[in-house]
């Protein structure tokens, strides 16, 4: 069972799906770059960072084990 929490919440170790693979976060920060919806990025373990609305509902798990 997987859990949507708002990407603004997500935090260091929590894995994510993105692009059809979980990947494991590395950090999460605040974008203040411009108006308008705020944004955070996610730098993951594996790959490129991602620029998401800090609204923004994600498909997590927990520290490797998928959250209930």
């Amino acid at each position: 069972m997987t859990k949507r929490r708002q990407a603004q919440h997500l935090r260091r170790n929590d894995v994510v799906a993105e692009g059809g693979k979980w990947r494991e976060i590395k950090a999460v920060r605040p974008d203040q770059r411009g108006g308008g919806d705020p944004r955070v990025v996610l730098v993951f373990r594996d790959g490129p960072a991602r620029q998401v609305n800090a609204t923004a509902r994600v498909e997590v798990a927990r520290g490797g084990k998928r959250v209930r």
